[in-house]
Parts: C-alpha cells; structure tokens; sequence
C-alpha cells in the first residue's frame, strides 16, 4: 500500500500549500472544464504552463497529472457529444491507432531530453519546454488563420496519394487513411512529451484536414484525445520515476466534470468562423503566459 502511494502521490515542492494550492487548482480545474467542453480540448496547453509558472509544479509532474485529469474531462466530454451525435466514429479510430504509439514516443522523448541535456538542471529544462510549447501554440494559430484567404474545397486529406482512403459519411467525401494515421502519431508524441492531450493540435486539424464542422470536431477530438491520454498516463505512472500526482489530479477534475457540462451547452450551434477565432484567443493567452515566464526568469 505505501508503495502504490509513493507511485500515485510522489513528493513535490509548489509555491503554495495547503487549502490555498487546492483552491487554486478547483479554480483552474472549471476553467478547463468549460474550454474542453466547448473546443473539444484536452485543456494541457493551458493546466501544463499554469501549473508550472503559477503554481511552481515540476514540468515533468505538471505533463502526468494533466494527461490524468485529461483523461476524466475528455471522457466526460465525449460521453454527452456522442448522445449529441456530434461525433465521426471512423475518425476517432483511425487517429487514435496512431496517437497510442506516438503517445508512448512522446514519454520517452522527454525522459531522453531531460536527462540526456538537462540533467540536475531543472531551469534549463523548464525554459526548454516553454519553447517547446511556444513552438507548438504558435504554428496552431498560424493554421487556424492561414485558411481564412482561402477555404479549402474538401477535406485536405482528401488528395493525400497514399491510400486506402476512408468516406465521411457528414462530408460526402474521403480521406487517406495512412494520412490520419501518420497525424495521428504526430499529435500523439505532443501528448506524451508536453502533456497537451493533443487536442490543441488536433482541434484546427480535423478543421482543416479533415474539414469537420466545428460541433462534430469537439466531440470528434475529445475521443482521440481520452485514448492517447489513457495509454500516454498508464506510462507515465508506472515508470521508474512517476510522473503522476492524484492529490494535483483530484481536485482539478471534480471541478472540471462540472465546466464540461457548460462548455458543452455553450458550442451548440457556434458558426465555424467565430469557433475558429475564440480558439485563437485561448490559444494566445496561454502564450503570453509562457512568454512572461520566460521574460521573469531572464531579468528578474
């Protein structure tokens, strides 16, 4: 028993303790409730940094806990999609195939990062993970505007030349099966190496490779993401060192099944355009989080 404990609730320093560390994550916890309900997001990009620069959290135990609070959201999220029918089934399963190895890719990234460049030196790898992330939200906003000069005629993956290719029933089109699967293990080493769930990625990608509606990429999206999320945290919390804490988990997910259930009712009916663009506000406001860290660690 005191060794499952060990692994589901390791030691970890923070800025703050006690009820005051828990009213903060219940807070953070219905905030990315209602996000993961209304984008179909796993909610990382925003619990990773805000639990490392606002909290103080390891960005290794930030990236575990995440991808387990993600789990529960992204579950609870798909769940009320799918009575919805705001979900492509096919879809779901094809990406997910490859984010599950990319997913188990992602983790051993980052263990090789971390000890192969920054061992013992956790500023080092803490400023080499806000790139990362800077990286990653920035091409996602450059491919959510890109489009707006020009629409796509049908789904991008569509004249992808390698086959078999997979009809969209809602599309009346298809798409290259080895093409989803090939995104699918990109957006799943982003899962287990930033602790994104992949949603950030995948949101503007069933967007505009797939060229889903924006209510069938919510529920569509969180379904890839509880899959690549379950088998990135399984590894995770049985490696030699865990990297997952269930006292950081709990009180982020009781809250967030909560803001799930709002964010849902809020995505009925939203125009594609003005999903897009809500998308790219949330999307910037966790880079300008990550860029003030940066700017507090270089000159203060």
């Amino acid at each position: 028993m005191e060794n499952l404990f060990a692994l589901l609730a390791p030691p970890f320093e923070a800025y703050l303790d006690g009820y005051l560390l828990y009213i903060a994550l219940s807070v953070l916890g219905l905030v990315i409730g209602v996000l993961t309900g209304f984008f179909g997001v796993g909610g990382g990009f925003l619990t990773v940094p805000f639990l490392n620069i606002l909290l103080g959290i390891p960005y290794e135990l930030a990236v575990g806990s995440s991808l387990s609070l993600i789990i529960g959201t992204s579950a609870s999220g798909y769940l009320r999609q799918r009575k919805l029918g705001n979900v492509e089934g096919s879809v779901i399963l094809t990406m997910a195939a490859g984010s599950m190895g990319g997913a188990i890719l992602g983790d051993l990234l980052q263990d090789w990062i971390r000890f192969s460049f920054f061992p013992g030196n956790t500023e080092g790898f803490t400023f080499a993970f806000h790139g990362l992330f800077l990286l990653i939200l920035g091409i996602t906003i450059y491919s959510m505007l890109h489009p707006s000069r020009r629409e796509p005629d049908g789904p991008v993956l569509g004249s992808f030349p390698v086959g078999p290719y997979l009809r969209i029933g809602d599309l009346g089109g298809k798409i290259s099966i080895t093409g989803v699967l090939l995104v699918g293990v990109i957006t799943g080493i982003m899962t287990g190496l930033l602790g994104v769930g992949g949603g950030v990625l995948i949101v503007p990608i069933l967007i505009l490779l797939v060229g889903l509606k924006a209510e069938k990429t919510a529920g569509t999206s969180l379904g890839i993401v509880f899959i690549a999320a379950l088998v990135s945290t399984i590894k995770k919390g049985f490696a030699a060192t865990p990297k997952v804490s269930l006292p950081v988990t709990l009180p982020l997910l009781f809250f967030t099944v909560i803001g799930v259930q709002i964010g849902i009712r809020l995505v009925q009916g939203q125009d594609t355009r003005k999903f897009k663009r809500y998308f790219v506000y949330v999307v910037l406001i966790s880079m300008m989080m990550i860029l003030g860290d940066v700017l507090r660690r270089l000159f203060w």
